[in-house]
């Protein structure tokens, strides 16, 4: 694999070869500006920035993105050094867990993609240990269970849509209890367990792929839950115009428009 990543068509082959042929390019440019909007909420955007971007991008089919935005970072770093290696860990990082926690909602097809370039980076850099290191323990079902119902429950605290959960136990049981224990146990509380986020942060970048895939009614609910977890208006804000505006660019415009104040009224009405 290692010599793989060198050739001259490893991207073409693994991590774009689901793009559309028509789709703009990579722009350094833009994503700069979304990064400048992103840094400019707070000191802890520094990191979390590259997990936001990095939902976004894949939410909107654009896996190739979050390679790029990781190998520019790199171009940043004296790599010869502890402590440029320790900040290539700490952006790696942050990156794959965001793509951890988005694969159940985005799907498999666009973050292996992203993934497998990724790894490309690692090795031309001559960096890989970076990426061996695991937050996880081995899946339990029962305490998976646990904790994904606990951090579902927080969640949809004031989100007011049980229904949705109610009604696939009548037909659909079994992906109830997969998705309790596998994406809200396994994937999302182990985001917040591995110590990279907080849960608040591990909601708004599940909020940040859905919103920018174009999944309206999913992304209203979890941009109430991103509120109701304690993100700021600011930030929600900040995610869904970035994510609209990057959609747009890339040829594919949302549906709808999140009208984020009138989800704050409607959190806000809940909490009282």
């Amino acid at each position: 694999m290692a010599a793989t990543t060198q050739k001259a068509g490893f991207d073409g082959l693994y991590v774009s070869t689901n793009i559309r042929p028509d789709a703009p390019k990579y722009s350094s440019d833009l994503v700069a500006k979304f990064k400048s909007r992103l840094l400019a909420l707070g000191p802890e955007w520094e990191d979390y920035s590259y997990a936001v971007l990095t939902s976004i991008f894949i939410g909107c089919h654009r896996p190739d993105y979050p390679p790029r935005l990781f190998e520019e970072a790199l171009a940043t770093l004296d790599l010869g050094s502890d402590e440029g290696v320790k900040r290539a860990r700490e952006i790696f990082l942050r990156i794959r867990e965001a793509i951890m926690v988005i694969w159940p909602f985005v799907g498999i097809p666009w973050c292996v993609p992203a993934g497998l370039g990724l790894v490309a980076v690692l090795q031309r850099h001559g960096i890989e240990v970076i990426g061996k290191e695991c937050f996880r323990s081995s899946f339990n079902q029962d305490d998976h269970y646990r904790s994904g119902r606990e951090i579902h429950m927080r969640t949809y605290a004031k989100v007011n849509n049980p229904e949705v959960r109610e009604l696939l136990s009548v037909g659909f049981p079994e992906f109830r209890e997969a998705t309790t224990a596998i994406v809200w146990g396994y994937n999302i509380s182990g985001a917040t367990q591995s110590g990279l986020f907080q849960d608040y942060q591990t909601e708004l970048i599940v909020a940040a792929a859905i919103h920018s895939e174009g999944a309206s009614r999913q992304a209203r609910s979890h941009v109430k839950a991103s509120l109701g977890m304690g993100n700021s208006l600011d930030a929600v804000k900040c995610m869904v115009e970035i994510g609209a505006e990057f959609a747009t660019w890339a040829g594919v415009p949302l549906p709808h428009t999140i009208d984020v104040d009138a989800l704050k009224a409607q959190v806000d009405a809940v909490s009282s």
